[in-house]
This record gives structure tokens, sequence and C-alpha cells, in this order.
């Protein structure tokens, strides 16, 4: 019974990291990246994923045990182990400081019409687009942000030299940021799934999602706007919530954590869903 057992969990484990890396692959064939750099990755990954967990149980780690864990030999391990580390922190950095202004711009009242609405900003100046930086961005020059969000599509400069936003929220429309949101978004998602079912299941976190295998198509489109709609209204709620805390001052012992909720959009053949490997190879 207990070969039965895990039989069906390497069955079930292989099928869903499958499902995960078709999916990753689609986006990055087109843009590129070769079979065996995403395989040097795994393995970057591995060796990354088996120091931190040997850390969570405050044990020592060696080369041993990290080639017991992942499979690899010692001498790759020291190999992977010298090449130049894959740091995001400029590029979540980044994500975070405009995420923040936008968001800052949408919720301030100081920064809004009379009727509520983001307001189009002088550039210098009382309730500006500079002070709107200086007041969110966490230290980013305001003429760095600019051109920042220029280049992103989210602001433009209108003919009075007002700054205007362009949308009721961060959206990266540029293939850069699309690409860094992909790691950052995704790997959120993982971080809550593997709490949910490995790490600590007596206190679980949110995640919750809707869908219906068969909608008629004429309901896809009508649906998308309305989910969209009510799901930037919860995102703007939640966001005023989180602002009234964050950065409050904590003492060494109090030390923050980076928190949120994701909600996202899924519109997909039934078929997507299913392993496709049985297929006719002529």
């Amino acid at each position: 019974m207990e070969n039965l057992k895990n039989s069906e969990l390497k069955s079930t484990l292989n099928i869903a990291v499958f499902r995960i890396l078709r999916a990753l692959a689609k986006v990055t064939i087109p843009l590129g990246m070769s079979a065996a750099m995403m395989s040097e990755l795994v393995r970057c990954a591995y060796v990354e994923a088996a120091e931190e967990l040997l850390e969570e149980k405050n044990e020592k780690v060696q080369l041993t045990k990290i080639a017991v864990m992942t499979g690899l030999y010692r001498k790759e391990i020291v190999r992977l182990r010298n090449l130049p580390p894959l740091s995001d922190v400029h590029s979540l950095e980044k994500y975070n400081r405009t995420t923040r202004v936008v968001t800052g711009w949408l919720r301030d009242k100081d920064f809004h019409t009379s009727r509520g609405h983001a307001a189009a900003l002088s550039q210098t100046g009382e309730n500006s687009f500079a002070e709107l930086v200086n007041r969110y961005s966490g230290g980013m020059a305001p003429v760095a942000m600019l051109r920042e969000l220029e280049r992103l599509g989210v602001v433009s400069v209108n003919s009075r030299g007002q700054v205007k936003l362009l949308t009721s929220g961060y959206i990266a429309n540029m293939p850069l940021e699309s690409i860094e949101i992909l790691g950052i978004d995704t790997a959120d998602l993982i971080h809550t799934i593997h709490h949910n079912t490995l790490a600590d299941t007596a206190n679980p976190r949110y995640q919750r999602k809707v869908t219906y295998n068969d909608l008629p198509p004429r309901y896809v489109a009508p649906f998308r706007r309305y989910a969209a709609r009510e799901s930037q209204k919860l995102l703007v709620k939640l966001d005023r919530w989180l602002a009234r805390y964050d950065g409050e001052s904590t003492d060494a012992t109090d030390q923050g954590k980076r928190v949120g909720l994701g909600v996202y959009y899924i519109e997909r053949s039934s078929a997507d869903d299913f392993m496709s490997r049985d297929r006719d190879d002529n």
C-alpha cells in the first residue's frame, strides 16, 4: 500500500511539474531560451533550494547533504555554486517602486481631482508629480521615475507639461517588465501553495479560485470585464488597508513581512488543463 501511495504521489507530482514547465516553455521558447539554459537554471535552483531547506531545519549546509537531496554530483554542485549570482533584487525593487507610486496616486487624495480621480499633476510644486514620487518611491529621483513610467506606457506628459496617469493600476506592457513580473508573481503563488500543502497546514493561507469548464463563448468577454472590474475594486480596498500600516516602525526582533493578495483571471480551453503527450509525431 505504501509503495502504491508513493507511486501515485510521484505520478501526480510529475504531471503537476510538467504542466508548469509546459506553460513556462511557451513563454521562454519565443524569447530564445534553450532547453539547455532552462536545465542549467533548474540545477541552480535545486542547489539553492536545498541550501535553504537545510538552513530552515538548522542543519549544517554540506555538499554531501545537497547531493543526496538533489541527485547532483558534488563536482556539479561546486560548479553551480561558483557561477555568477542570479539576482532579481533590482527587478523586484524597481517593480515595487513604480507600483507604490501608481497606487499612491490612485489612493492619496492630495493627488486627486475634486471628483476623486487621479489628477494630471504638474511636475514640480505642491501636490506635484515630484511630491508624489518623493512620498511613495522610497528615494527614487522624480525625473528617473517619470522616464521609467513613460517607458512602461503608464503615464504621459500633456501639452501643459502635466503628468497624466494612463492606467487604473500598474500594468506592465513592455516585455521586460512582463517577464520580471512572471517570475515574481508565479513564485509568490507557488510559495503559497507550498505553505498550504506541505509547510503549515494548520495555518493555511487564503488560496481560492472559481472556474467553470463549459461557459458559452458569448459570456466570456462580459465575464472578463466583470472580473477585472470587481477584482480592481477588491485590490484597491486591500491596498488602502495595507497603506495604513506599511512602513510602521518595528523593533529589531519584529522584522517586517512582504504580504499581499493576488487575484488572477483564468481563460483557457478545457483541453489545455490535461496532458497532451499522446499525439501523432508525423
